[in-house]
């Protein structure tokens, strides 16, 4: 199976790399971009239709949520946020799946195998 091709959105730089070293040491996400605001987020999606957005919900004064009617029914997100308290409104959103900060590899993983689940 071809590595599910992402974009990383997260206003903290640190969290983006965290993850990015994460990512890379799993075969199963080739990241295409990063954007650290939503304007860069939506530029990304403009450039090249990712499969996948690893989404911050807070960009500094914007929501990550804005972006979620933006992306192509088939790409599949996931939530990446120190707030626990937006996950029923992510998943009736239609995100796959909400990682707490900071994100744990087996966590990631196990996020990764569900969504390469048939």
């Amino acid at each position: 199976m071809p590595p599910l091709r992402a974009l990383l959105v997260d206003d903290e730089f640190g969290a983006l790399k965290h993850l990015e070293a994460m990512l890379a040491d799993l075969h199963a996400v080739q990241v295409i971009a990063s954007a650290r605001t939503l304007d860069q987020a939506i530029d990304a999606v403009k450039l090249d239709s990712p499969d996948l957005v690893f989404l911050d919900l807070r960009l500094g004064s914007a929501h990550g949520s804005a972006l979620l009617p933006l992306l192509p029914p088939s790409c599949a997100v996931v939530i990446t946020t120190a707030y626990k308290d937006f996950a029923i409104q992510a998943f009736e959103a239609g995100v796959r799946d909400y990682l707490l900060k900071p994100i744990r590899p087996d966590r990631l993983a196990r996020c990764l195998e569900r969504l390469q689940a048939p």
